[in-house]
């Protein structure tokens, strides 16, 4: 491979990365700062309430997503390296897999949803259960252009089409909370508007264009081999939500207060706000990954991944010091700024989100599927348990450590599982490097935490230190000099 080819051998090859991290991490989330902006205008019309049945109806619906496509994603990318320009062939059959898998889904959370719900009437709870099944419905065009897209390195179709479908389901949410009032409704309606609208967009470039369409594999021995494979990945996506919403429902159970839930709920949401730039920089990433450890390139692997740690934790210190600002400015309900400490430690808990994205992409390019349960799945039976013992006694504050102990653990899986440890070695042979990860996010979660209460002429000065640091990052990154 001439030297050019090299990954990040020349300032260009950085410019295009942090460029297409725009496009996939930042632009999509012009919907999230909108839906951000639009916190002002609309709290004044919910309740801790509000929020609370939100989650606990997003925490029930997530669950069902992370089950509906079977795992089947796990093999998008592999089936697009190996079939190469066949891969469309065996992409039509999982498309088929998903949407047959989800329609049952969908009908079980169905019913699922309309027992738990017997507070309300037949109908409200017969038109809740149905807009909320709308996501797992319509969940597989979105699932495929997430994977081809950022393979070809073509951001724009999409990224602009996802963008066109979040702001139509942000214009419903806004219509239904703003102008009549129907508080959490409002919610299920924008997601339910936002998911139907992202299929259909979708339909043109992957149906038409890509020509991937549903198409029956009457080959049950490869289906059963796929499912195998692919079986793993579903309590690897439960986990996330064990992680996440594990604490919701634990509190729904021990009859924690509704408002309550709907605080923990509203930080938790502004805190995953934060991660953009995190999921930005290692989706734009994903290429580069895939190819560095193919080709096994192990040091191009490891400095990706220090440049996109470095990234998500300038973004979240950032965000942690100015958050009660941020609260006071956009939430415009007293209520819920008991919430600013959830946020906090919410972007504190995502910290190691680049950390997953690389050990786990490892296992999907291995086929090695099993070992995803110990980097989510672990952790979030270990925040389930955590919860069932600290909520009691605490309320839902003590769900704010359990999380983020839980997802802190995945710091230490490679020192404890044989295959992480191998597979960390060959791109990070020096694994103190990750105590150093710990002890860093342990220092600055205390330090962000106290510069968020100094005065604010202080946090502007402390933020222009930030940026000079981050600009220095930068520097020395595209000089191919990480760390």
């Amino acid at each position: 491979m001439e030297r050019k080819q090299i990954l990040f051998r020349d300032k260009m090859s950085v410019k295009r990365v942090l460029i297409n991290s725009i496009w996939f991490g930042v632009i999509p989330k012009l919907s999230t700062v909108i839906n951000v902006l639009m916190l002002p205008f609309i709290t004044p019309y919910l309740s801790p309430e509000d929020y609370g049945v939100w989650g606990l109806i997003s925490s029930y619906v997530g669950i069902a997503l992370s089950v509906a496509s079977l795992g089947l994603f796990v093999h998008l990318t592999n089936f697009y390296y190996e079939y190469k320009s066949h891969y469309n062939l065996a992409w039509s059959r999982l498309l088929y897999l998903i949407l047959v898998a989800s329609a049952v889904v969908a009908a079980v959370t169905f019913i699922l949803l309309f027992f738990s719900f017997d507070n309300f009437s037949v109908g409200e709870r017969t038109l809740l259960c149905m807009l909320a099944v709308v996501p797992i419905l319509f969940d597989a065009n979105g699932l495929l252009a997430k994977h081809i897209f950022p393979l070809r390195n073509k951001p724009k179709p999409l990224v602009l089409r996802n963008l066109v479908a979040s702001l139509a389901g942000i214009c419903s949410s806004f219509i239904s909370i703003y102008f009549f009032r129907i508080g959490f409704y409002g919610f299920v309606i924008g997601l339910a508007v936002a998911s139907l609208m992202n299929f259909i967009l979708f339909i043109d470039p992957i149906w038409i264009k890509e020509k991937i369409v549903p198409k029956r594999d009457h080959s049950m021995h490869r289906i059963k081999e796929w499912i195998s494979i692919s079986l793993p990945a579903i309590p690897h996506a439960l986990g996330f939500l064990f992680l996440t919403s594990s604490s919701r429902i634990v509190m729904n159970f021990y009859g924690v207060s509704i408002n309550d839930i709907g605080i923990y709920t509203n930080g938790y949401t502004i805190g995953d706000y934060v991660n953009v730039g995190a999921a930005a920089v290692v989706t734009a990433f994903l290429p580069q990954l895939q190819l560095a450890y193919r080709q096994n390139r192990f040091n191009d692997f490891r400095k990706l991944y220090f440049f996109s740690q470095g990234i998500s934790i300038f973004a979240i210190v950032f965000a942690v010091i100015w958050m009660p600002d941020l609260y006071r400015l956009l939430i415009r309900n007293p209520q819920f700024h008991e919430g600013i400490r959830v946020a906090q430690y919410a972007c504190f808990a995502n910290a190691v989100f680049p950390l997953y994205v690389f050990l786990s992409s490892v296992c999907f390019i291995e086929k090695n599927t099993k070992q995803l349960l110990w980097l989510v799945f672990v952790p979030g039976i270990l925040n389930v348990m955590l919860c069932i013992i600290c909520i009691p006694i605490w309320g839902y504050r003590a769900a704010l450590f359990t999380t983020i102990f839980s997802y802190w653990t995945q710091v230490l899986i490679p020192f404890f599982v044989k295959f992480y440890n191998h597979t960390v070695k060959l791109w990070m042979p020096q694994k103190y490097q990750l105590l150093l990860l710990l002890l860093t996010l342990s220092a600055l979660l205390v330090l962000s935490n106290m510069l968020s209460q100094i005065n604010t002429t202080y946090k502007f000065i402390v933020s222009i230190a930030l940026l000079g640091l981050l600009c220095n990052f930068l520097k020395n990154f595209a000089k191919y000099k990480v760390l």
